[in-house]
């Protein structure tokens, strides 16, 4: 920043991070794609596998719409694998992290 010629320099004493809160996940509900809640809804009552998810959703395979869903709700820790240690597993399937 530049005031009357001069250069200021301001430095933050610690960094500032923000922590997850259940105000910032309100607000992350806010920003889900359609399919993305699709999913969400879908796992409310039990955990189901990426068929199940496909079946639910009328996909005959998996979309890379689909696909970009899952990853973002696992990335978003909005949604947990019940086989965290395998997750190429073929009885992997998703529940809603509580």
């Amino acid at each position: 920043m530049r005031l009357f010629g001069m250069r200021i320099t301001i430095y933050l004493a610690k960094p500032m991070s923000v922590k997850r809160t259940e105000h910032n996940r309100s607000s992350e509900a806010h920003d889900l794609s359609k399919t993305e809640k699709q999913i969400l809804e879908a796992c409310q009552d039990s955990p189901l596998s990426s068929s199940q998810l496909l079946d639910v959703l009328g996909y005959k395979s998996r979309t890379g719409n689909f696909k970009k869903a899952l990853s973002s709700l696992l990335h978003k820790k909005l949604l947990v694998r019940t086989i965290p240690n395998a997750p190429r597993s073929g009885k992997q399937k998703y529940k809603i992290n509580t």
